[in-house]
């Protein structure tokens, strides 16, 4: 019998192994207000009822299947500014990509994620859209991934949080981050609030916070929060694991 080279041997080792055992998962949440047109208008002319914070739901693929029935109810739209759609940028963009008057649709990347409000849904004159993006790929394609065998999922130990603003950071850091859990015949969900300034530290000069959350990234587990009015982009830095074993509490 032929002998294998020992380098051979552990190059076969080498690819067995995940790609990535620990990384990172970088998702951006930005806001943005469009005329009826899709044309972006600057947030401080918009009326004073649309200058407030919007909610944003994040993974949660069995809720996203569903209209994110569930994120609505645990962070409910104003009345004065309805949830109209979300959708998914390169698969199923449903309106104002041919106007030929929007420069909104200019901010999106293949794959990102987009929720839509409106002043009416019968006679819009503004919508605010809500971006999930994720710069190293898809992020509705990480999302997806969630209802995959249990070797091919993540797991998220912690997140890094930022806000970028001109504004007083701690705006965005007092809303709360909501971990939800969804009952898998949809008629119910447990939710966590959690405060993200609980876990800033006193000497942290750092402009972020590390958030410590933990849990398996399957279709029934949601995070969900509020963009802050005076803030216009936030960054969630997820440290994820592959091939662990899957948490179920959030903590």
């Amino acid at each position: 019998m032929k002998k294998v080279p020992v380098d051979t041997l552990s190059l076969l080792e080498e690819l067995k192994k995940p790609l990535q055992k620990r990384g990172a998962l970088w998702v951006t949440i930005k806001r943005f207000y469009t005329d009826v047109n899709g044309t972006i208008v600057d947030k401080s002319t918009v009326p004073v009822s649309l200058q407030k914070g919007f909610p944003f739901w994040m993974f949660g693929q069995f809720d996203k299947a569903g209209g994110y029935r569930v994120g609505n109810a645990v962070l409910p739209p104003d009345l004065a500014t309805p949830y109209l759609c979300s959708f998914v940028v390169g698969v199923d963009t449903p309106f104002l990509f041919a106007t030929g008057l929007n420069n909104v649709n200019n901010q999106f990347l293949l794959g990102d994620i987009v929720h839509v409000f409106t002043d009416s849904i019968q006679t819009p004159n503004f919508y605010i859209f809500i971006q999930q993006s994720c710069p190293g790929g898809s992020v509705a394609s990480v999302y997806d991934n969630a209802r995959q065998a249990e070797p091919q999922k993540l797991n998220i130990e912690g997140a890094n949080y930022f806000a970028f603003t001109g504004a007083d950071q701690n705006l965005q850091f007092a809303e709360n981050l909501n971990y939800t859990v969804i009952d898998p015949d949809g008629t119910g969900y447990k939710n966590y609030p959690k405060n993200p300034l609980a876990s800033q530290q006193v000497f942290n000069k750092q402009n972020f916070i590390f958030f410590p959350i933990n849990f398996q990234v399957d279709q029934y587990q949601q995070l969900s929060s509020t963009i802050n009015f005076l803030i216009d982009t936030i960054n969630f830095h997820f440290i994820i694991y592959k091939n662990t074993k899957h948490f179920t509490n959030g903590n």
